[in-house]
């Protein structure tokens, strides 16, 4: 007769399980409370209109395309690129793509103070 092994708790795989198993939790719970209101409004019988409500883009790996820059500084790609070239706004390049984190995005949306 087999006994069965308990789970070794330091199993780094486990570890890893533990914590998706807790983003996928906060995933959920992210997407439960957006289509709320698209469930409320369901059962009083309305119309459902899926531009209501704006969901917030934040990237997962701290990096913003250009487009993506584009959006959450509220202007033109074209904007983002002539920032680029006039030296204003520091960005990041693989290749031929480019990427731009949230904090350089605010500090070039900020007034410069330099008079020179």
């Amino acid at each position: 007769m087999k006994t069965m092994q308990k789970p070794n708790t330091n199993d780094p795989y486990l570890e890893i399980q533990e914590s998706i198993v807790s983003k996928l939790g906060e995933i959920i719970s992210s997407l439960m409370s957006l289509i709320k209101p698209f469930i409320t409004q369901a059962e009083k019988g309305g119309e459902i209109n899926p531009t209501v409500i704006p969901i917030p883009y934040e990237p997962e790996q701290g990096f913003y395309t250009r487009k993506q820059a584009a959006k959450f500084m509220s202007c033109s790609p074209s904007t983002i690129r002539n920032r680029m070239k006039s030296g204003k706004l520091k960005y990041y390049s693989w290749g031929r793509r480019v990427f731009f984190k949230k904090e350089d995005l605010i500090a070039s949306a900020i007034p410069s103070t330099d008079l020179s």
